[in-house]
């Protein structure tokens, strides 16, 4: 054989997904923006981080939240203002 690799079509599959899966966290990321009140989970895309770097941040850097019975939720207003470096 010359070297050459032909795709396979499982190959190609997974990189569609891929590509799919990047779009759709994208548009959830965008639709997350224009939220004035989040959950864990939408600050951590609107934020580009895990949910785990979320529970850090509020427990080791102040990320500013409130806390509803089980849930947290963040303002965005005030997680814009603490990533600027706001009071």
């Amino acid at each position: 054989m010359n070297g050459l690799k032909i795709p396979s079509k499982r190959r190609s599959e997974t990189d569609l997904n891929a590509t799919r899966r990047a779009a759709e966290k994208k548009a959830r990321r965008d639709d997350v923006r224009e939220l004035e009140i989040m959950n864990m989970e939408q600050v951590a895309l609107f934020l580009g981080v895990s949910k785990e770097t979320v529970r850090k941040m509020v427990a080791e850097e102040g990320l500013p939240h409130r806390r509803v019975g089980e849930r947290w939720l963040f303002g965005r207003r005030a997680i814009v203002a603490w990533v600027n470096g706001e009071k």
